[in-house]
């Protein structure tokens, strides 16, 4: 048994073959793989390794691999912690077209719906385009950027709350992680004991904790449209190279009929069905792979959720 760690940034593929196509995902630098037979030819070599707390296997390019006498993580249980959601007052309303960005929507009228206690498939689905109906993303305020600011992390919290699911807009300091870890109880107060998250920041949590609250990381495209398309809530997120730069988010959503990813000619999805806040708010798009660019992401993941 060998093991290396990456000396730079280094692209996990699906073959030993450079594409847009097959890259499963981005290992930081110094992360430990272990190898998998010898070198192929044009210097490429299978690799195992931990991603995500998950046991993956690809194929890198062995220049960039330094040997190592380091083993690869143990996979551990996810923490069990509580969400970090501020408290909105009494009578507030939090509307798509107001301000108070780091608390959840409670206007009149809102959509909110619970993906469990929709029978059927095609009801679910339903359920999701009503959600993207009212939040209106193309033309609400909440989501509408300005100069230097976007929001594609309110919308894809927003999404997800409507669909009574989990993602942060706030999250827990590190230094309370333990304290909750242990059962104390701890109430979320900006700028003390929770601080709010962007896109970048997502990246990190949904890696940490996506787990603790029902994400699951899967692989490809087309797993993560088709099980999209099984009524589950889907996300693509990214982390900027530069985190002083925007990273970004993205919500996958069920084809249906009428609107469909972008797949090949043997039906493997190259892109998905996406809706987004950003620079531009699009409602329904794909034929964007946004996420595989190497010159400003310095890491991606899909997400799925499990209940």
């Amino acid at each position: 048994m060998s093991n290396f760690i990456t000396t730079d940034r280094l692209n996990l593929r699906a073959a030993p073959l450079i594409s847009k196509d097959n890259v499963i995902a981005v290992m930081p630098l110094a992360t430990v793989v272990e190898a998998i037979g010898d070198v192929l030819p044009d210097k490429w070599q299978k690799v195992k390794t931990i991603l995500s707390n998950t046991i993956k296997e690809g194929f890198c390019a062995s220049q960039y691999l330094e040997s190592t006498t380091e083993t690869l993580p143990d996979v551990v249980a996810s923490p069990n912690l509580p969400v970090a959601e501020l408290s909105v007052k009494a009578g507030t309303i939090i509307s798509r077209n107001g301000s108070g960005r780091a608390y959840h929507l409670t206007e009149p009228g809102l959509v909110k719906i619970d993906l469990n206690a929709i029978p059927t498939v095609a009801e679910k689905i339903m359920g999701i385009y009503s959600v993207l109906d009212f939040l209106n993303v193309e033309s609400s305020l909440r989501y509408a950027p300005k100069s230097t600011t976007t929001y594609c992390n309110i919308y894809a919290y927003d999404f997800v709350y409507c669909l009574s699911r989990y993602i942060p807009r706030v999250w827990w300091y590190e230094r309370f992680l333990e304290k909750l870890i242990a059962g104390e109880v701890i109430v979320p107060v900006p700028d003390k004991t929770v601080h709010e998250l962007n896109a970048n920041a997502l990246a990190n949590w949904f890696e940490e904790f996506g787990p603790s609250f029902k994400w699951s990381r899967v692989w490809d495209l087309t797993t993560l449209q088709n099980q999209v398309n099984e009524g589950k809530i889907g996300i693509i997120v990214a982390q900027r190279l530069n985190l002083n730069l925007s990273g970004h988010i993205v919500a996958v959503i069920p084809e249906n009929g009428t609107n469909v990813a972008q797949r090949n000619e043997s039906g493997e999805v190259i892109s998905p069905l996406q809706s987004q806040s950003g620079r531009h708010n699009r409602k329904i798009f794909t034929g964007s792979k946004w996420w595989v660019n190497p010159d400003q992401y310095g890491k991606f993941g899909f997400w799925v959720s499990t209940e």
